[in-house]
């Protein structure tokens, strides 16, 4: 079955990110692994405070992993819609 979901993260940064960390290919890099990360997830995994929270500690993590200079201290989720 499938799914559709549309979210909005704004990300808590520790400091302005330098000019290297705001490059198109490192904002895509971030993006992709976040549209990744979301793909990988059901509906039941996603839908419940629990799994939000859990969310945004795999945001946290990936974009440390693929853009190190970034330090993220949150994500905040301000926009949330799962068409079931």
């Amino acid at each position: 079955e499938i799914r559709f979901v549309k979210t909005t993260f704004y990300l808590g940064l520790e400091e302005e990110p330098d000019e290297e960390a705001k490059s198109p290919a490192a904002i895509a890099s971030i993006r992709d692994s976040i549209i990744s990360l979301l793909s990988s997830k059901t509906a039941d995994q996603i839908l419940t405070p629990q799994g939000k929270d859990k969310l945004r500690n795999e945001i946290r993590l990936r974009i440390g992993a693929v853009a190190p200079a970034v330090k993220v201290l949150e994500v905040y989720i301000v926009d949330f819609v799962v068409q079931l």
